[in-house]
């Protein structure tokens, strides 16, 4: 147990040692959270008001908001503030609407709504709560916006398809190749040729990898880029961002906001 939730907790012996045993017997690979299930092993103490810095140390009527054990909030009572930032959870059945700022109970389709967050469908377009259009059916939006039911994507044809899957086609105009819109969850539209909308979802290109763009690269989890690799040939690869005073072809080889003058300058 960490040192941040000693003396806030109790261990409950009748489920903490099957707890433990799973948590020690799983993999380090990022996938799996050892804390997801941590109320099998440990029960909070923490009262309302109390200071807190995870659920687990508060008693298991209330929850850790703003750094204090409280109850969840009820219908009609407000749920964030601006200044200072506060959050508050809602109770079961209730969201906490942007447009009010107060816990409510989310609306069938067919009502009214000025947000996403106050229907049932969480989904708001011309202020109606609106049913997600399901395979085959038309999308609501305009492409590449995605209201379709969970795993389908809004195609260029403007109806709901199921995500690709590796190999799979997709447009790549559709948010620059970036992994959400036509590919399922980690994979990327990897343009097939330049100038092209035409692509295949795959894998971000590692480093040293060929690419045409720089959302083919892993550009969120290693800050690549798609660089040219001589100023008149169009061949280019996965590389690290150009630093600051790092010799660059095109401002894009920059990290961050850069002018490239022979060298990324940041601006």
């Amino acid at each position: 147990m960490s040192l941040a939730i000693a003396g806030r907790t109790s261990y409950r012996p009748e489920t903490g040692a099957d707890y433990l045993a799973r948590v020690t017997a799983a993999p380090c690979d990022g996938e799996h959270d050892p804390f997801a299930a941590i109320g099998e092993a440990f029960v909070g103490t923490g009262m309302a008001g109390r200071p807190c810095e995870s659920a687990v140390e508060c008693s298991p009527e209330l929850v850790c908001a703003n750094k204090v054990c409280e109850r969840k909030r009820a219908g009609g009572e407000v749920c964030f503030q601006f200044s200072p930032e506060a959050v508050w959870p809602c109770g079961a059945g209730l969201r906490c609407a942007t447009s009010t700022r107060r816990c409510e109970v989310p609306s069938p389709s067919g009502s009214g709504c000025r947000g996403d967050d106050e229907c049932r469908s969480n989904l708001c377009s011309g202020a109606v709560c609106r049913d997600r259009p399901r395979q085959g059916q038309e999308c609501i939006g305009a492409a590449p916006e995605n209201d379709c039911a969970l795993g389908l994507s809004c195609t260029v044809a403007r109806r709901c398809a199921p995500l690709s899957d590796v190999d799979g086609p997709c447009d790549f105009r559709h948010g620059y190749g970036h992994s959400h819109v036509d590919c399922r969850l980690g994979l990327f539209c990897l343009q097939k040729a330049a100038g092209s909308s035409a692509g295949t979802c795959g894998a971000p290109r590692e480093p040293g990898e060929a690419c045409m763009s720089a959302a083919e690269c892993a550009i969120y989890a290693k800050d690549l880029k798609c660089i040219r690799t001589s100023a008149d040939g169009p061949a280019a690869t996965c590389q690290p961002a150009r630093q600051n005073g790092e010799p660059c072809l095109d401002s894009r080889d920059c990290a961050g906001v850069a002018k490239c003058e022979g060298r990324c300058r940041f601006l």
